[in-house]
């Protein structure tokens, strides 16, 4: 279950996450057993996905070698709102400190776009 769960979530930021390391699936694997085995007092044929604790999650890196929080300096803040939408601000970026290219990408910073996805299981 577990590495069927993280297969899916995987393959779910496929089209946000183009350049991964090849640890990508251990990484999320790791990160979805933790969830799991977190779930207190259950014998393990009864823990899953849906009952465990989801913060493990939270920052799994696909990239390894180019971790977000330091190609992307400016950090986007995400909350819900009352009625349930979510809502993502980015501050005004500045291309020089904020935003970490790859030296063939630099020339063309003028053109770099920036994608949120929001996904849910």
């Amino acid at each position: 279950m577990i590495g069927s769960a993280a297969v899916i979530i995987r393959r779910a930021f496929e089209p946000a996450c183009r350049y991964t390391d090849g640890r990508t699936y251990t990484r999320v694997s790791s990160a979805v057993h933790r969830s799991v085995r977190s779930v207190p007092g259950t014998l393990s044929r009864e823990r899953d996905l849906h009952n465990g604790d989801l913060s493990f999650l939270a920052g799994t890196e696909f990239n390894a070698n180019s971790p977000l929080q330091e190609v992307l300096k400016a950090q986007p803040r995400v909350r819900q709102d009352e009625d349930g939408s979510m809502l993502v601000q980015l501050p005004d970026l500045d291309m020089k400190s904020d935003l970490k290219l790859p030296k063939e990408l630099a020339r063309r910073a003028d053109k770099i776009r920036v994608h949120f996805v929001l996904l849910a299981f």
